[in-house]
């Protein structure tokens, strides 16, 4: 990585953040990232796509994944390997799809 690439990285301290109904309909987008993150309305999950953008998940998938710590992790790493992909739907619904290339 060259320093004009981790300057850009440092300048830019959050993505930014997306409503999944402005995200496009059947469009499959990478998982860089999941987080948990504590909101006024409980914790949520939030996901980091393409590198490009944030978006939260609804509270059903958000809900789902908290249940199981050990399934949050595993798609945590399958995130980081790059390997986790999200396709919007419309609507609340999502499809997530791992790939193992």
């Amino acid at each position: 990585m060259d320093l004009s690439a981790l300057n850009k990285i440092a300048e830019r301290e959050f993505l930014p953040k997306k409503r999944a109904t402005d995200m496009e309909k059947d469009h499959q987008y990478m998982v860089t990232a999941l987080k948990e993150v504590k909101t006024r309305f409980g914790t949520k999950i939030v996901a980091e796509l393409d590198d490009s953008f944030q978006v939260f998940l609804p509270e059903k998938i958000s809900s789902a994944i908290l249940k199981d710590e050990a399934f949050f992790n595993s798609l945590c790493n399958s995130a980081n390997k790059l390997c986790l992909f999200l396709k919007y739907l419309g609507g609340s619904s999502f499809k997530f799809d791992s790939s193992t290339q």
